[in-house]
């Protein structure tokens, strides 16, 4: 019986092996994306336009002076680098921020973008933005309890009550118009000593162009209203958020869907309101601009054999891309085929 173990267990060990060979395992990347944009319906703090590519702003809020504001993050990310037979197993967004519009808690979606576009700016009206789903991929809420002091550069928050200013010195400067018409009141003294008292009533009617003059002091009022309203954004201690995209990355792989990319946004949907979604605005601050805190995603995957399509010209055999061999799996081949001769050797010996 000895002569036969040594060959079963050969064997045995041999089709481990093979099964190990053809299981594949799971594998992890990090990937980052190849483009992104961030867009605003204001200002924000420190930054002379309504866009900028590292701050990446997104979300919903009130201003101090009562305006909304809302703010996507639109990011890209290549498909090009999984290989043929690529089975998404898992498939995580991580975001940095590290400034805030306000204290208090938020809800965050992750939503498909419906077509193409690229890293220049679209200005600050968001009908001009890349369409997205309407419904989110998925959703993540954030709280901010304490914030620091404001970060450099808040001046464009001060230049809209700055503007205002004005509109209260026209109001003071009206009130000399008043002293033309207590001037007028000597001027009805002659009428009573002068037969021609139609003659005064003309000086009267200059005393309407002045009132005329008055609604020139509205048109400035115009120019009072700023181009954009300004969010100050209070710096706090980083962290990431997280979205879970796995269902979104499937469909890319798959080509179910085209790959545009992402983008954050306020939840339940990207237009929500301040009331809806939370009162916040959050972004990466400038000052934050490093690799270490870059958007990324993190996707565990599996790769599988590829049966080539037939063609009019034979492509010749390659192994699946990024499809390395196992050590664990040759080793027990070869601990299996050892075992199989040393087992037949001795049952021919016995013989």
């Amino acid at each position: 019986m000895a002569r036969y173990r040594g060959a079963l267990l050969g064997m045995v060990v041999l089709t481990l092996g093979i099964v190990g060979l053809s299981v594949p395992s799971p594998r992890t990347l990090q990937l980052w994306p190849d483009r992104n944009a961030g867009v605003t319906s204001g200002l924000l703090e420190g930054v002379s336009a309504p866009i900028d590519l590292q701050m990446l702003p997104f979300g919903v809020c009130h201003t101090d002076t009562g305006d909304v504001v809302q703010a996507r993050t639109y990011l890209h990310f290549p498909l090009d680098v999984f290989p043929p037979g690529t089975e998404i197993l898992h498939a995580t967004l991580y975001v940095y921020v590290d400034g805030v519009s306000d204290t208090g808690e938020a809800t965050f979606g992750t939503y498909r973008v419906l077509e193409p576009w690229g890293e220049d700016g679209w200005g600050s009206d968001p009908a001009a933005w890349p369409a997205l789903l309407t419904a989110p991929i998925a959703v993540t809420a954030a709280r901010f309890d304490v914030v620091t002091p404001t970060l450099p550069g808040s001046a464009p928050v001060s230049t809209p009550t700055s503007i205002l200013a004005p509109a209260t010195t026209p109001t003071t400067t009206l009130t000399p118009t008043a002293t033309p018409t207590a001037t007028l009141t000597p001027t009805a003294t002659p009428t009573t000593t002068l037969t021609p008292t139609a003659t005064p009533t003309a000086t009267l009617t200059p005393t309407a162009t002045p009132t005329t003059t008055l609604t020139p002091t509205a048109t400035p009022t115009p120019s009072s209203t700023p181009a954009a309203p300004a969010v100050m954004l209070a710096q706090v201690t980083g962290t990431w958020l997280t979205w879970d995209v796995t269902a979104l990355m499937r469909a890319w792989q798959a080509g179910e869907v085209p790959n545009h990319g992402l983008a954050l946004a306020p939840a339940p949907n990207p237009d929500a309101d301040p009331e809806t979604a939370g009162d916040l605005l959050v972004a990466r601050w400038l000052a934050a601009a490093d690799p270490d805190t870059r958007p990324h995603l993190i996707v565990a995957f599996e790769v599988h054999p590829v049966t080539p399509t037939p063609t009019s010209t034979p492509a010749p055999l390659l192994p699946p891309a990024g499809n390395t061999v196992e050590w664990e799996g040759v080793g027990l081949l070869l601990i299996g085929a050892t075992l199989l001769i040393l087992g037949l050797a001795g049952r021919r010996k016995q013989g």
